[in-house]
């Protein structure tokens, strides 16, 4: 089976469009229908539902799929291994980033271009759930992820903690919860949220801390952005919760950010790899760092810490992890 046909399939099924797949592929629409079909020939079935708008698959096709991601991982880690051979301190490390991390990942980018400026990293965003999938294909390297109960080895990523970060109230300045330390959830019962997109993780946290206090969330609005939920807040739709990180880039004189207590959320940030998958050298040397920090709180930006130190009613940036962290299980060089 051509491999080459395989991988415009399976990015045909994850596009659910022609003309996105071959926008990805850099390649035409007619290419893409040619190898399915060249496919669907050396198969002897259609993989394909034809006359529907978007791409159905048929249980040949299903398999297909299924089986193609197999083996086009495979392939790749192949690649990689043989590539790795030679290539010493060089390369590129495919990272995946979900909504909300940068703050927490970007001093950590930096520490790796001064160790090993000669490796190149390529960033993809997207939510953790995502993520977890593309580490899972082989379509990156090293994801940052939130965990969750189902997270870990039963879904074949391996794990370790980054970071812990404060989950605060955003609120406009002159609200009653400018110039507290701290707000018990319980006070927030009858206030309206704006929050996050259900998918980037932040929810995960807020739910089931209210849910344990026997509270139900009010929701008026969500949005994808941090700054557009900035302007919710300060248009007095609702009170967002967001992570102290992101708090302190906040404009100090329109809004007050406050620890949410009693008790305490934070927002969870792990690396994550593939288990048993093959790690190239330059994706080792970048997780290696990462845990090397984990404990520190270096994941603070510098900028943040002066605001956090200056401020009148400090939000504070809980950024260290457990101590004692596990390094990431790699497979053999």
């Amino acid at each position: 089976m051509e491999l080459r046909a395989l991988r415009y399939f399976v990015e045909l099924v994850r596009q659910n469009s022609f003309t996105l797949a071959g926008t990805k592929m850099n390649v035409t629409q007619p290419t893409i229908s040619k190898m399915v079909k060249a496919l669907e020939h050396e198969v002897g079935a259609p993989l394909i539902v034809r006359g529907t708008r978007c791409v159905e698959l048929t249980d040949v096709g299903r398999l297909v799929f299924a089986s193609g991601i197999e083996m086009l991982s495979v392939e790749r880690q192949l690649h990689d291994a043989l590539t790795d051979l030679g290539s010493g301190a060089h390369g590129i490390v495919r990272v995946g980033v979900p909504p909300l991390a940068g703050p927490l990942v970007a001093p950590l980018v930096s520490a790796f271009r001064a160790r090993c400026p000669d490796i190149t990293l390529r960033f993809t965003e997207h939510v953790s759930a995502t993520l977890e999938a593309m580490l899972r294909d082989g379509t990156i390297d090293v994801g940052f992820i939130h965990p969750t109960v189902a997270t870990g080895a039963a879904q074949g990523l391996a794990c370790a903690p980054v970071s812990s970060d404060r989950l605060c109230v955003v609120a406009p300045r002159g609200s009653k919860f400018a110039g507290m330390r701290g707000v018990p959830l319980a006070e927030l019962a009858s206030e309206p949220f704006v929050l996050y997109d259900e998918r980037c993780g932040v929810d995960d946290a807020i739910f089931a801390a209210c849910a344990e206090a026997g509270l139900k969330p009010v929701v008026a609005a969500r949005a994808n952005h941090w700054d557009m939920l900035a302007m919710l807040v300060e248009a007095g739709i609702g009170l967002a919760i967001l992570p102290s990180s992101h708090v302190t880039m906040l404009a100090l004189q329109r809004f007050a950010g406050v620890p949410v207590c009693t008790p305490e959320m934070h927002w969870r940030l792990d690396v994550a790899t593939c288990s048993g998958a093959y790690l190239p050298r330059a994706a080792r040397a970048f997780v290696e760092l990462i845990q090397e920090n984990a404990d520190t709180p270096a994941v603070v930006r510098p900028s943040a810490r002066s605001l956090i130190e200056e401020r009148v009613t400090p939000v504070q940036a809980h950024c260290g992890s457990p101590s004692g962290i596990n390094r990431l299980p790699f497979a053999p060089a």
